[in-house]
């Protein structure tokens, strides 16, 4: 039966789905009767959703507004593995490359691409939070209709959501994207681990967003997204078979952000561990951008091993530069070392600034980096007298 608890000043009622006919450590998928206990828990408000500990296995679960889904220690949500347990729901996505006839032939998308094991559409005050030892398992559900013929459901996709906070829990072995959390406003996530899987955080079209103390160990990018907004990622530790960021937006900081290759698991298309790059710049070209493409800032961060730093040239096609140029790039305080290949900054005609201020470089391939003309090249005496081996104004191919 439903209990209460406080939260934010008001008494919530509570519902252990435990009391409501849901069996931990049971084999069967439970998706039909976990769904029943949010949509009654929907029907009078809002509340609490609880798990106690066990394994629950379900399909896709919505959530809606003023809604926690809280696991105590122990409890793992772990997703069954019948794709006919998973649904779209039919609802717009804000990612707009999903319509675009060009992508959905090169990364063969499906029609229900957007579904996942646990998904909300443009709701308010939704919370996920796991006590120790608690969280989700997407069990790498390979689907051969899927993105790029095996990608299956999402992790969580929360698309068009306010007021968001996300903690304490672990997602295991993503079948897709970890955290779609596309076009949110107002997101907190805390002490989030992420092991195996695809991406960790997708933040398309986000804004006002803060990511603290999460450990990101990811098969493909740790953080994504374009025409992301106020974005603060700080005290993480990451390792990627692919990039810790591939994000372009506006004011995005990095600050005390540890980057370390090569990724504990494999970037599963390719079969590869090795960290592409530490930054991979995102402006596509079929999406509506709200804001000009403003400074990222890299702060406080130590870069250990992997391939480049950064890989910036706009307007190529193929790397997704072309819908917006790069203007500010920051790198403030940086640690940098055992870069086995050379970064590229090409601005192509639209000046960029970009700075290195207090930064160590060492152990890195040679040049460091490479830039052209339209690149603005700030650098202080830490750098100057090796300059000339780590940097080199060049023309692009």
């Amino acid at each position: 039966m439903a209990t209460t608890f406080k939260k934010a000043g008001f008494m919530m009622p509570t519902y252990p789905v435990t009391d409501y006919g849901v069996k931990p450590n049971y084999q069967t998928s439970q998706t039909a009767a976990i769904q029943a206990v949010i949509d009654q828990c929907h029907a009078a408000g809002g509340g609490q959703i609880t798990f106690p500990k066990g394994y629950y296995h379900t399909g896709g679960l919505r959530l809606y507004s003023d809604m926690t889904l809280y696991l105590q220690s122990g409890a793992w949500i772990v997703g069954s593995t019948d794709l006919a347990d998973y649904q779209d729901f039919h609802i717009p996505s804000s990612i707009q490359y999903l319509q675009d006839p060009e992508y959905i032939q090169a990364w063969h998308l499906p029609p229900y691409y957007f579904y996942a094991l646990i998904q909300a559409f443009h709701e308010k005050n939704i919370t996920i939070v796991g006590e120790n030892n608690s969280g989700f398992d997407g069990r790498d559900l390979w689907d051969t209709r899927g993105e790029e013929g095996f990608r299956g459901p999402m992790g969580v996709i929360l698309s068009g959501c306010q007021k968001v906070t996300l903690k304490g829990y672990q997602f295991k072995n993503s079948a897709n994207w970890s955290h779609c959390l596309d076009a949110c406003q107002d997101l907190t996530v805390q002490h989030v681990s992420i092991y195996a899987g695809h991406d960790g955080f997708n933040l398309h079209h986000s804004q006002n967003i803060l990511i603290e103390d999460c450990l990101l160990e990811t098969g493909d990018d740790a953080f994504a997204g374009y025409d992301v907004s106020d974005l603060v990622a700080r005290n993480c530790e990451v390792r990627t078979a692919c990039n810790g960021a591939r994000i372009g937006g506006h004011n995005l900081v990095f600050d005390g952000v540890n980057f370390k290759g090569p990724g504990t698991y494999p970037h599963i298309s390719e079969g590869t561990y090795y960290t592409h790059a530490i930054l991979k710049y995102y402006a596509v070209i079929p999406e509506q951008y709200r804001y000009d493409t403003g400074a990222i800032t890299f702060k406080n961060c130590q870069v250990d091993q992997a391939y480049r730093l950064v890989i910036y040239d706009y307007g190529d096609h193929a790397l997704m530069h072309e819908a917006q140029p790069l203007t500010n790039l920051t790198f403030e305080n940086m640690t940098i070392n055992g870069l086995s290949h050379t970064s590229t900054v090409y601005g192509r005609q639209h000046p960029l600034t970009l700075t290195f201020k207090d930064c160590q470089i060492t152990n890195v391939s040679t040049p460091f980096l490479q830039y052209d003309d339209a690149v603005n090249l700030q650098i202080d005496e830490k750098l100057t007298a090796t300059a000339a081996a780590l940097f080199q104004k060049t023309k692009p191919a």
